[in-house]
This record gives C-alpha cells, structure tokens and sequence, in this order.
C-alpha cells in the first residue's frame, strides 16, 4: 500500500465563506483538489463557488 492508498478517503475540513455566511465544510481531499481546479478554471474563488452551489 502507498502513502496515497492509505489517505484514500482522507477528509480534510476548511472554514469557507458561504452566502456571506462562515461555515465549515469537511470533504475528501480529492473533492477539495477538484474544487480548486474548477475555481482556477473558472476564475472565481472558492466562496464564489460555494455561493453560487449554495
């Protein structure tokens, strides 16, 4: 088993901006991995984001 095979399923939480609102949010880190990538592809922030999901 790999470093990476052992983190499979590894949350990791953040305190984000929602809606104007702090929360937290706890997601696997691959979803935060993708969260970023749309945010640079999209060109927006992560609270941008999150609002416009929200």
């Amino acid at each position: 088993m790999t470093t990476s095979d052992s983190d499979e399923g590894a949350r990791h939480r953040r305190t984000v901006i929602v809606s104007g609102r702090r929360t937290s949010i706890s997601v696997e880190v691959a979803i935060w991995d993708a969260l970023t990538d749309v945010c640079k592809r999209e060109e927006c922030t992560l609270s941008d984001l999150l609002t416009l999901v929200d």
